[in-house]
C-alpha cells in the first residue's frame, strides 16, 4: 500500500472476487489492478469498452453471464492478459 493524505489509500494492490464483499474505495487509482473475476454475475449487454483500459490487468473472467455483442477493441491494448475466460455468453464475432 502507498498511502496519501488522510490514511486512505492512494494505490494498492487489489483482486475483486464476486464471492466476497469488498469495500469501494473512491477515487482509488487502479494502476496495480491486475484480476477480475465477473463470473456467473447474470450480466447482460455489451462488456464495456473500458475494461480495455486496465493495462495492467492480468486475469479476467466474465464467463457465465449474458454478455452479447463483440469483443472491444481496447482489449487489444492489454498485453499482459494471462487469462481471459468469456466463455458460456452470446458474444459474435472472431
Amino acid at each position: 500500500f502507498i498511502w496519501g493524505i488522510l490514511g486512505i489509500p492512494t494505490r494498492m494492490k487489489i483482486e475483486f472476487a464476486t464471492k466476497h464483499r469488498y469495500d469501494a474505495y473512491m477515487g482509488v487509482n487502479l494502476d496495480l489492478f491486475f484480476g477480475m473475476d465477473l463470473s456467473e454475475n447474470d450480466l447482460s449487454g455489451e462488456i464495456p469498452f473500458e475494461l480495455g483500459d486496465l493495462l495492467k490487468l492480468q486475469s479476467l473472467n466474465l464467463s457465465h453471464n449474458r454478455l452479447s455483442g463483440v469483443i472491444p477493441e481496447s482489449f487489444s491494448g492489454l498485453k499482459n492478459v494471462e487469462s481471459l475466460d468469456l466463455s458460456f455468453n452470446s458474444l459474435q464475432g472472431q
